[in-house]
């Protein structure tokens, strides 16, 4: 497929991914101009099959994850930069937890995708060493954490309640460095989602579903913020009810219904999380997108990512560089003594 390629990357030292990714945040490595991220060096390469559907340029993917490992996609622009950049990273990102199963996902019109692949006892060994922990809780918080049955939302509310108590255990535990919260986290989240006994093999899709998932999915963003109903999505796409039932049922293992609402809720999601609260409410954000009931709204947010939008509100970027400057701007009573008195 011309412009389209995928690239299997595996790091046989949990520490170069970290070293890899983000650059000098963590290592000293050149960024960006922005100061974020450095250029990607592909590691090592190895033999990827995956089966793909292209609609409306959109890549529908399908691959069985390596038992025992954690999988990063990211789309990959035409210089070989990744786009890991701002938050444009923690929202192209796909993370996909290894165990056995396919697992179906989407991409907009990616230039090549780079597919990470790396043990997890080597992810866990490279967050211990990670000197940036906010950026750590950033990225768990930004990813989109599938797994081969089950929905998103139950994976995602998982993560969430575990790092909140991860963030509660380091509060009283001298065991636990408070630095390294975020490394924690998704050392947790990673056992705790591939522990699970209940994962069962599923069907490879077909390419007959595989296309109507994708064209589904390419109306139910076009239609946002609002969103449709499952009848004006299988109306606008031309699939019959049942037929669009199956696809859904065989790639993200939800209902159409249940996928538009968590489409509208993350993009609640991004909106709250990139905004002030002396810009935006609660109750605005979920209006915009369709959330008629304010109560019905947080009851579905909790349930989805684990946590009151309000949470995801006080969390936002904005936020934390308003307390970061303050921080800077308020000094100690004795440094501030010392500063009166040394200038007389």
């Amino acid at each position: 497929m011309p412009g389209f390629s995928i690239t299997s990357v595996t790091s046989h030292d949990g520490d170069v991914f970290f070293r890899e990714l983000m650059g000098d945040v963590v290592h000293g490595m050149p960024t960006d101009d922005n100061g974020f991220f450095g250029k990607f060096e592909k590691i090592e390469l190895n033999d990827l099959t995956v089966s793909y559907v292209r609609s409306r340029g959109r890549v529908a993917l399908h691959r069985t994850p390596t038992p025992g490992t954690i999988m990063l996609i990211f789309p990959q622009t035409g210089n070989g930069n990744l786009i890991i950049y701002g938050r444009q990273f923690l929202e192209d990102a796909i993370c996909v937890i290894g165990e056995n199963g396919d697992t179906g996902f989407s991409l907009p019109n990616p230039a090549n995708l780079v597919v990470l692949e790396i043990p997890i006892d080597q992810w866990r060994a490279a967050a211990k060493h990670t000197a940036n922990p906010d950026l750590l809780e950033q990225f768990t918080d930004g990813v989109n954490v599938l797994r081969a049955s089950g929905g998103l939302p139950t994976v995602a509310s998982a993560v969430a309640q575990l790092r909140k108590a991860v963030a509660t255990r380091n509060g009283r535990s001298p065991d636990v460095d408070a630095g390294n919260r975020g490394a924690v986290v998704i050392a947790s989240a990673v056992k705790a989602v591939t522990a699970r006994s209940n994962m069962r093999a599923r069907l490879v899709a077909s390419k007959h579903l595989c296309d109507c998932f994708t064209r589904a999915m390419v109306c139910v963003e076009e239609h946002l913020p609002a969103g449709l109903t499952v009848s004006e999505l299988c109306a606008a796409t031309g699939i019959h009810e049942r037929t669009l039932q199956v696809a859904f049922r065989s790639i993200p293992d939800m209902t159409p219904g249940q996928y538009i609402r968590y489409r509208r809720l993350a993009a609640c999601r991004q909106k709250l999380a990139k905004s002030h609260p002396d810009e935006v409410t609660v109750g605005g954000v979920a209006m915009e997108y369709g959330f008629l009931y304010p109560s019905q709204f947080a009851a579905y947010y909790g349930k989805a990512f684990g946590e009151k939008p309000s949470a995801t509100l006080r969390r936002s970027p904005e936020v934390r560089a308003r307390k970061v400057r303050e921080r800077h701007v308020q000094l100690p009573e004795t440094a501030r003594l010392q500063l009166a008195g040394m200038r007389g």
